[in-house]
């Protein structure tokens, strides 16, 4: 039978934690951007919705010249609705993402300001509890 170890011998966490502290490892640049992607104060959302707008009005612009070059109706009418329909569904959906983007990152500094503003109010609670028990003690 194979003989374990004694426990002894086993550095301890907490002895441990400092050296693995200085020895992390740097994380990837995809995790980095997965993070950034994920963080709720990210302004990623929001560029990706500026992107898509313009994207937008590129395919628009695109119709608008293939359309501009063509004299027959009928031949227009497949750029109009290709193009046009689709840069405007591109710009729709980019202004939502936008919106989306912005509310999010507004309602996080909304609730860090509202932790905030709670942590003032402990302290301050517990400033007037201390100097209401020191008005207390001087009076006995």
């Amino acid at each position: 039978m194979a003989e374990t170890a004694p426990t002894e011998s086993l550095p301890k966490i907490a002895d441990a934690a400092p050296q693995l502290m200085d020895e992390r490892r740097p994380t990837s640049k995809a995790r980095r951007f997965a993070a950034w992607l994920a963080a709720p104060d990210s302004k990623a959302i929001i560029f990706f919705g500026l992107a898509l707008v313009v994207a937008g009005f590129a395919v628009i612009a695109f119709a608008w010249s293939k359309i501009a070059g063509t004299l027959s109706v009928p031949l227009q009418l497949p750029y109009f609705a290709s193009g046009g329909f689709v840069g405007l569904a591109l710009i729709v959906l980019g202004v939502g993402i936008i919106s989306i983007g912005v509310k999010r990152r507004d309602n996080f500094n909304r609730i860090r300001e509202l932790q905030k503003l709670a942590a003032t109010m402990d302290s301050i609670q517990a400033s007037v509890a201390g100097s209401e028990s020191d008005a207390q003690r001087d009076r006995a």
